[in-house]
């Protein structure tokens, strides 16, 4: 049996791609590792009493420099009204780049939904918070426009859109008063 592991960081740590392998040949798909030039590969084999491991690399990494992951998901429903948006990305990205602009929300009774968005650089990730409670049992579309520029300049690889429905509105019917 084999075990396949890399390291993106030169060997310091070390993640498992692989555990038990019963074949000889494994595609590692690099497409959610971090851009490195530092990437080494890790096979272990054993027959039960004996280990043997070699390391392969350093190699490159260079993925394309796009969304990695979007909150609320694509095509989630009952999303919360209150609910922010979040986008992450895979590289550190031009503060100045993501705003009003960039990142855009759409739907709704108001058509373009105006918010506050704001950049984390430690956990490169967006987040759009909307201004006003967003309307219930209703589909928004989310975009994240390519755009954004990360810190050496460079575009995102392409840009995101995604649809998400609001939670329908559970609270009693209020009595209204009329008077003759």
């Amino acid at each position: 049996h084999f075990l396949v592991q890399v390291s993106t960081d030169n060997g310091a740590t070390w993640e498992a791609q692989a555990i038990h392998l019963p074949e000889t040949v494994f595609t590692l798909e690099t497409a959610s590792m971090l851009n490195t030039t530092q990437a080494l590969v890790r096979v272990l084999a054993t027959d039960g009493l004996n280990t043997a491991s070699a390391v392969a690399g350093p190699f490159t990494i260079a993925n394309p420099v796009g969304v990695d992951y979007v909150s609320p998901a694509p095509d989630a429903t009952n999303i919360n009204v209150d609910q922010p948006l979040y986008a992450g990305f895979r590289a550190a990205l031009d503060p100045t780049t993501v705003n009003s602009a960039t990142f855009t929300l759409s739907g709704g009774p108001y058509g373009t939904v105006r918010g506050f968005i704001r950049y984390d650089d430690e956990s490169r990730e967006a987040t759009f918070i909307p201004q006003t409670r967003l309307a219930y049992n209703t589909t928004y579309t989310a975009h994240v426009d390519a755009a954004i520029r990360t810190l050496d300049g460079a575009p995102l690889a392409a840009g995101a859109t995604w649809s998400f429905t609001t939670e329908p509105d559970v609270s009693p019917p209020r009595p209204s008063l009329l008077s003759p």
